[in-house]
């Protein structure tokens, strides 16, 4: 079920309507800014999850449909394995997979490579669930695509260059 989403010019959220910890709920927000003015980018819909940790938003760019989806797994083990089954029946019911783009917080290491310190990585059973997940909706992830072999992470700071 979609509910309890929000929106204020390119600025949506979605915030649970349970909480997952101790009087936490989860958010997940999705910004969009564009600065270019020629970029005419119009937002049909969006929809938030019960939980506070999907959102999508269906918008064309021109006549080109594509689907924003921002993820938020929770990061206890017992709920992962729950929530993994949500983004999968909520993306295949209600966005258009072909051009979808998604940017997530998975609470995860896909690969032994983005672990640093602490336990030795290895497989788990969620891991394998979102791997899987991705497969099913023919997704990669493109920070591995663009830096194979390579230790990093997605957030950045003064000095980071994007492409």
């Amino acid at each position: 079920m979609l509910s309890n989403f929000n929106s204020f010019s390119h600025f949506f959220w979605s915030s649970g309507s349970t909480s997952t910890t101790i009087n936490v709920e989860p958010v997940v927000v999705l910004t969009l800014h564009f600065t270019n003015p020629l970029l005419d980018i119009n937002i049909e819909k969006f929809l938030g999850d019960q939980d506070g940790r999907i959102l999508l938003i269906d918008a064309y760019l021109k006549k080109f449909k594509f689907t924003l989806c921002n993820i938020y797994a929770p990061n206890n083990a017992a709920l992962q394995k729950v929530f993994i089954e949500n983004p999968s029946e909520i993306l295949i019911s209600k966005a258009d997979i072909s051009s979808l783009i998604i940017g997530d917080d998975w609470n995860v290491t896909l690969e032994a490579i983005d672990k640093k310190g602490g336990i030795q990585w290895k497989p788990t059973i969620y891991q394998g669930l979102v791997v899987k997940f991705m497969k099913k909706l023919n997704l990669v992830d493109i920070l591995r695509i663009k830096n194979p072999g390579k230790w990093c992470f997605t957030t950045g700071g003064p000095d980071v260059e994007y492409d």
